[in-house]
């Protein structure tokens, strides 16, 4: 009986000190072979952009295209933040920034030099519409995380906030004239030139603004110590307002014998659309941990 006490207590220490041995390895952080971590720890800052561009280098890459160039980013893009106040838990911040201009020209005849010389085929001129788009989008979000090794699981909600205008300008190379009060003018929604004896000078939509809560999904690998490759899923509940469309157009006034500006409201809707829906979306990213 003694001898069966005995064994019996060396078995269950054996076990116990294998438990141990086991729940310490397992609290080990993963590392690489020069003991530096893979993932991130409480306290760390992680900062990152917009991986599309990277990844379409890497794939034209490898599919050898002749017109491959370097990672470019466009005038729309986004800045992605941590703060990590546990292992596993994150606050967030991502930026969303657009500020673009656009320039589209259009072949016209030109007017002037045809009334001079029908035949002239090279007498034409250039109309111009500029269009500029600016919008800021921020959010501030708790992220939870979990996995295994390189390839950790997040999820988590974000607070939205977002503001955004735009404007389109024209130019024209025939005048409005009292000898030409119908100029020969693209038509911007057609592209083609037609007679015009109204045409817009500026458009401009003065503000649209979103406000919400959004939740979240993604995963996240670690391509080296600190380093990671991820994309995430969205669905945001937006309350958003937007002011109507203004449109400052010219014609001539017979009446008064000249040309005259006049402004008006584009459309038959509301000076304002407000709305509560819901708008999926998706990003890839790159992150850095320090």
């Amino acid at each position: 009986m003694k001898k069966i006490i005995i064994a019996t207590f060396f078995c269950v220490s054996a076990l116990s000190f294998a438990a141990a041995q086991n729940v310490d390895e397992s609290m080990k952080p993963f590392v690489n072979k020069q003991g530096i971590s893979y993932l991130p720890e409480a306290g760390d800052f992680a900062l990152g952009v917009d991986a599309s561009p990277f990844l379409n280098y890497l794939g034209n890459f490898f599919n050898q295209a002749g017109t491959n160039e370097a990672p470019t980013f466009g005038n729309e893009f986004g800045i992605y933040g941590k703060y990590f106040i546990e292992d596993n838990q994150a606050i967030r911040v991502k930026l969303h920034l657009e500020f673009s201009k656009e320039k589209h020209k259009q072949t016209v005849p030109n007017d002037k030099e045809l009334l001079i010389d029908p035949t002239n085929t090279l007498a034409t001129g250039i109309d111009i519409r500029n269009d500029f788009n600016n919008s800021v989008g921020l959010s501030i979000g708790y992220e939870l995380r979990r996995g295994k090794g390189r390839l950790q699981g997040f999820y988590g909600a974000d607070f939205l906030l977002g503001y955004g205008s735009s404007k389109k300008t024209y130019e024209y190379a025939n005048p409005i004239t009292a000898a030409n009060q119908s100029p020969s003018t693209t038509d911007w929604i057609t592209g083609i030139s037609s007679h015009k004896n109204d045409r817009p000078l500026k458009e401009k939509t003065p503000y649209a603004f979103q406000i919400g809560l959004g939740a979240f999904v993604g995963v996240e690998y670690f391509i080296a110590p600190q380093i990671s490759l991820g994309g995430e899923v969205n669905v945001g509940f937006l309350y958003g307002t937007q002011g109507q469309n203004e449109v400052t157009s010219e014609r001539f006034n017979t009446g008064a014998g000249s040309v005259q500006e006049y402004k008006h409201r584009k459309g038959k809707i509301d000076p304002a659309q407000v709305g509560l829906y819901t708008q999926p979306s998706g990003s890839l990213f790159m992150l850095f941990h320090f």
